[in-house]
């Protein structure tokens, strides 16, 4: 099956997502997959085509071609990336795979659906629930980003609740499919054995963690007054912070903070890297305002991290509060929680195993499956 693959942002050191699927489906002998992308880097930079390619010939076995590339923000839409298509779009292809919601790529594939009804073309949709009610909210920004996905043959939603969303906002009920994110479980091996290691020492301090961006979309700012409260209440106490400064004001402020009631920073980290800090740290936070995927969360929880989340989608469709995790509403319930994980380490221990084998459901290997039978779907029908 011939595959055309349309993403704004393909960067290989995001050892990730679309990353991670290409790397499962592209080797197999019943695919040929090629990506059409830009030359802006994860962290929306653009860069020259030689950053890339050390990292792409990885991907020997896909064709990658990176056209010229732009960002640009029009007014009441977040920042987008525009490339320069390639002549190659107009290849034959048994499926054209394009990602995210109101992405560049998805009106590309979009314009190649009308071109040629023929084509076979697959979205993911990427919805957050905040995006979600903003297109509630306004006639014209609904429009605008539902086209695309009104236009493919199929949609898939990261969870039952993102697919609700879509259904609500007009789309067919038909085309669209659930298919989580996925993750290597296997590459959190590491992880797993550090932490029965670190369980047999009894002199260890308690680490407290948070691994993503420094953004105020993912929340972090949300830790400190509950950690500040706990620092100076218990000394077995450790804080480790770990992430880009996607937001630099933002960045610094929180870090400035963070510093001063004796945590830690440690920047950002490669894969390697996070296997490890995950294996260092006891306790993961995920207090994000804005998710779609939380594939820090399904990380964490296959390293056997225990996990305090706030109880929105997709945390609380990964969770059960009380059995592989635990659900917050506020920084109140999110010091509660984590005072009694302190006060109670052997809790630490059971919803960290629990967690494993719940993120043993989401590895690629099944995931990947999931796509590709939603792949032969579309293009059956």
């Amino acid at each position: 099956m011939r595959v055309l693959h349309l993403i704004d942002v393909w960067d290989a050191s995001y050892e990730r997502d679309q990353v991670k699927l290409i790397e499962y489906l592209g080797r197999k002998k019943d695919y040929e997959f090629t990506i059409i992308t830009s030359r802006h880097d994860d962290g929306f930079r653009r860069r020259e085509r030689c950053f890339f390619e050390k990292m792409d010939a990885n991907f020997w076995y896909v064709k990658i071609y990176r056209n010229f590339s732009i960002d640009f923000k029009i007014p009441g839409f977040h920042k987008s990336i525009m490339y320069a298509p390639s002549a190659k779009i107009f290849d034959k292809y048994d499926i054209v795979h394009a990602y995210g919601l109101g992405s560049y790529s998805s009106f590309v594939a979009a314009f190649l659906k009308k071109m040629s009804s023929e084509k076979k073309v697959v979205m993911r949709s990427d919805l957050s629930k905040q995006t979600y009610e903003r297109m509630l909210a306004s006639w014209k920004y609904k429009e605008i980003l539902l086209y695309p996905l009104k236009i493919a043959d199929g949609v898939y939603a990261y969870t039952e609740k993102e697919k609700r969303y879509l259904i609500e906002l007009g789309l067919g009920s038909a085309k669209i499919r659930k298919i989580p994110v996925g993750i290597s479980y296997v590459e959190y091996e590491r992880a797993r054995k550090r932490k029965v290691e670190r369980m047999n020492d009894t002199k260890r301090k308690v680490v407290f963690g948070y691994l993503g961006r420094m953004h105020y979309d993912k929340g972090p700012d949300r830790l400190l007054y509950p950690f500040a409260r706990m620092k100076s209440e218990y000394s077995n106490l450790e804080i480790l912070f770990s992430g880009p400064l996607s937001e630099e004001k933002y960045g610094k402020e929180l870090l400035e903070k963070l510093t001063s009631m004796g945590g830690k920073y440690l920047g950002f980290i490669s894969n390697k890297d996070k296997v490890d800090f995950l294996g260092d740290v006891d306790v993961i936070f995920v207090p994000s305002r804005v998710e779609t995927g939380a594939i820090v969360a399904l990380e964490s929880m296959a390293s056997g991290c225990a996990i305090v989340a706030i109880d929105e989608s997709p945390m609380n469709e990964y969770i059960v509060d009380e059995e592989n995790g635990l659900l917050v509403k506020n920084e109140d319930e999110i010091y509660l929680k984590a005072k009694h994980l302190l006060e109670n380490p052997n809790e630490i221990f059971r919803l960290g195993k629990n967690a494993q084998e719940t993120a043993k459901k989401y590895d690629w290997e099944r995931i990947a499956e999931m796509v590709s039978e939603f792949y032969k779907e579309v293009w059956r029908e």
